[in-house]
């Protein structure tokens, strides 16, 4: 029996590591996936705060215009042409053709009005369509800048065009600025015909009241509008779009985003139209542009997602075969080493009367072995315990929605923490292929001058990240520094396992960790308030596959820790103590040489 499990081993080691390796794999795509969605939809709320504050701009310049207006009741033509040209429509606002005034005339002052308009120095001026009569009229009477193209709409009554009468009558009936639809600007012959919006703003007569809509229809004066070439509009908002911006978009009339409704396309290929069209993020928001609804629509491009980031989970996984083919070739080496001394055992069984001692050394070699792989597979946890943290911190960035926000120094910190403990993984594999010293059943250290707070304090860090969100939390009380020649590893060790410990049987109480300097020796005080060990396991809780609580279900492991410990602890000259009651807590007190 004990033979099989011996061979199984290394089958269970290497599954176990495959299995945490797929997980750390499908931990980091799903971190890449968050972080691209993350970083598609700010994109896109770029796109829409953008065109939305463009449009307020224009917006607010027209109501600015709108107050100047509307205090001065006889404004002149050439004062309305100065305002509008301090306004510098080409430089500062680009897409607007020209910006003018909308009067309302009833048809009993038509007569009055020609002559007046014509006596301000437009001879040819005329209201147009005039087919019939008509109660009122909403003649353009002045249009800035004055050039020949804004000279074609003077004398337009806008009235007979539904769509802007829809729009006149919303801003009268508001008094707020409305907008149309896409209509066709007047072009200059020989040009082609171009899209484009109005805005209008109305015009009350002065000092009147326009607090309802009855007020509003009677003092109602006319508009003062703006009109608004959409390609040219667009290509200044988005004129810092870079043309190989991993996104496209396009902007469409109404709510839905059907082609006949479209107003602006990025990249101009009407990528909807395509049989093909399957982005893997896709975005649609709505803004409103003075009363009217505008779909903004936006996708990701196939290379998107092309990015070094893409390659992480790739070299995740790699790793992680790495170390699980070295696992299971360690473990298979040791285990076929094992059946071949335990062969070797049999053999001298039968020949005992002859071959005692070799006998015994066979049994001797035999409990060696298992001691081995016991400690073998308890200090292998060390390190993959440290990368356990770190993954769970990705994971608590994860769960939070801030994967985007992750510092660069932060994703630095734990690249670091991989590369520094899969370099230790590699380190135990070499002291474990020592079989002189698993026989001999000692240590190995490698001594160093470190300052064992910074030690210390690194690894209850690791164990704070850790215990977020429990009662349970560690208070750390030591000097600023404490230098002496210890095997750094062993310190980290010593550390870990005691910690741990605590932790565990703290009962959501807090663990107290004292550093201090003692006639020579390190200090280390471990002090938990928890549940306390009785009397009679503390005769035995630095022997192996020992256990403080057999009964309590919340607490694994195999019952090497304080083994390691003491072990560790020896190799160093050192001493372990403690003391408990139970139900009250347990303190640890190592003390170890300063060294040279």
């Amino acid at each position: 029996m004990r033979n099989q499990r011996n061979h199984s081993l290394p089958y269970i080691i290497a599954a176990l590591s495959l299995l945490l390796s797929l997980m750390v794999w499908v931990l980091t795509i799903r971190s890449i996936e968050l972080y691209n969605s993350t970083r598609f939809k700010t994109l896109s709320r770029n796109i829409q705060n953008d065109t939305t504050y463009r449009l307020n701009t224009y917006i607010n310049a027209m109501e600015q215009t709108q107050a100047m207006v509307s205090v001065s009741p006889y404004l002149t033509r050439n004062a309305f042409r100065n305002y509008v040209k301090k306004l510098n429509f080409e430089n500062e606002y680009p897409g607007i053709q020209g910006m003018g005034l909308v009067e309302k005339v009833l048809a009993k002052d038509l007569s009055t009005h020609l002559s007046q308009v014509k006596s301000e120095g437009l001879p040819s001026y005329r209201i147009w369509p005039l087919e019939s009569l008509r109660r009122e009229y909403f003649s353009i009477t002045n249009l800035e800048p004055h050039n020949k193209r804004n000279g074609l709409y003077l004398g337009n009554d806008l009235s007979q065009d539904p769509v802007k009468l829809e729009a006149m009558l919303l801003a009268r009936d508001t008094g707020f600025p409305a907008a149309t639809g896409i209509v066709p600007l007047l072009q200059e012959k020989g040009t082609s015909e171009q899209p484009g919006i109005f805005i209008f703003v109305p015009l009350y007569r002065y000092g009147t009241n326009t607090q309802s809509t009855n007020h509003r229809h009677k003092n109602l004066v006319g508009f003062l509008f703006s009109s608004i070439r959409v390609d040219t509009f667009f290509k200044s908002v988005f004129s810092r779009i870079h043309p190989s911006s991993p996104i496209d978009f396009e902007i469409y009339q109404g709510e839905e985003t059907r082609p006949e409704n479209l107003v602006y396309d990025h990249d101009g290929k009407a990528s909807f139209k395509t049989s093909n069209f399957n982005p893997s993020f896709r975005m649609k928001t709505s803004i409103d542009v003075g009363g009217k609804t505008w779909t903004i629509f936006s996708y990701s491009l196939p290379f998107f997602s092309w990015s070094f980031y893409q390659w992480i989970p790739t070299m995740v996984l790699l790793t992680g075969l790495l170390v699980t083919g070295l696992l299971f070739w360690i473990t298979q080496i040791h285990t076929h080493s094992a059946a071949q001394e335990a062969k070797r055992a049999r053999e001298l069984e039968g020949a005992l009367a002859e071959n005692a001692v070799l006998f015994r050394q066979a049994q001797e070699a035999l409990a060696a072995r298992d001691e081995f792989l016991s400690i073998a597979s308890h200090e292998f946890k060390t390190p993959l315990a440290s990368l356990k943290l770190q993954i769970q911190s990705l994971v608590r960035y994860i769960a939070k929605g801030s994967l985007a926000q992750l510092p660069p120094e932060k994703f630095d910190k734990m690249a670091s923490v991989f590369v520094t403990q899969l370099g230790r993984l590699t380190d135990l594999v070499d002291n474990l292929l020592d079989v002189t010293r698993a026989r001999a059943g000692k240590l190995t250290l490698q001594r160093e001058v470190i300052n064992v707070v910074e030690v210390v304090s690194e690894i209850v860090e690791r164990f704070k990240l850790q215990l977020e969100g429990s009662e349970t939390y560690i208070e750390m009380h030591a000097p600023e520094e404490i230098v002496g020649c210890f095997d750094r590893l062993r310190i980290e060790q010593i550390t870990e396992n005691l910690v741990s410990n605590a932790a565990k049987y703290a009962s959501g109480k807090p663990v107290n960790l004292t550093l201090s300097e003692v006639q020579g020796c390190l200090r280390l005080e471990i002090k938990d308030e928890g549940v306390g060990i009785s009397e009679e396991n503390l005769k035995r809780i630095f022997e192996k596959f020992e256990r403080v609580s057999e009964n309590d279900d919340s607490v694994n492991g195999l019952g090497l820790g304080l083994f390691i410990t003491k072990q560790i602890i020896d190799a160093h000259g050192g001493v372990i103590n403690v003391t408990s009651r139970e139900n009250i807590g347990t303190t640890f007190t190592v003390e170890l040489p300063m060294g040279t």
